[in-house]
């Protein structure tokens, strides 16, 4: 760095205004000899510097990360997230085409008349354990044979109706117990008379 007196010389330095000796004669200057670079542009330089060095820090912290990491290790991770997604895809899909037989089972045999409800129950279990196969038309395959085994095994599960017979009047009348006699006419206590 040099004085301006010295770039300029002493003669054109005498000839300066007064200001300019004041303000630069004792200072000291940057001459612009190609190399020097404004403070704007150094700035903006040195920002980009410090970016790509923190790009450069991040980028080697990550290849020494995956660096660590065993292939093998990644490819046996992989391949048991596999296996576990078709297990449980398989189970779901189980738990829903078995839903859906329940389904159309009890549907199957929602006209069948039963004695009771335990005895429908019952019914459905034992064709649940069956698994019998459902035909194309929607008939359930083996389904009469096995109604027939169940009807010889549990003969007072089906609904019965009675058939009538021929009738005899044999001209007695028979109370409400069975007996015969004269039957009684009660009354609800509401219409009697007091």
């Amino acid at each position: 760095m040099e004085k301006l007196e010295d770039i300029v010389g002493k003669e054109v330095f005498e000839s300066l205004p007064e200001e300019v000796k004041t303000k630069y004669g004792e200072k000291e200057l940057i001459i612009n000899d190609g190399t020097y670079i404004p403070k704007a542009k150094f700035d903006s330089l040195n920002e980009t510097k410090k970016d790509l060095e923190n790009q450069l820090k991040e980028t080697n912290e990550k290849v020494q990360e995956l660096s660590k990491v065993n292939p093998d290790k990644m490819q046996q991770k992989i391949d048991e997230w596999q296996k576990k997604y078709e297990e449980d895809t398989k189970a779901l899909n189980d738990k829903y085409n078995k839903r859906e037989y329940e389904i159309k089972l009890k549907d199957y045999i929602k006209d069948e008349k039963f004695s009771s409800k335990s005895s429908q129950n019952s019914y459905y279990e034992k064709l649940l354990d069956k698994n019998l196969e459902f035909t194309e038309d929607g008939t359930l395959k083996g389904y009469d044979d096995f109604k027939k085994e169940y009807q010889e095994y549990d003969p007072k599960a089906f609904f019965v109706e009675k058939q009538e017979g021929i009738k005899v009047d044999t001209g007695v009348n028979h109370n409400d117990r069975g007996e015969p006699g004269k039957q009684e006419l009660k009354l609800n206590p509401m219409f009697r008379k007091f």
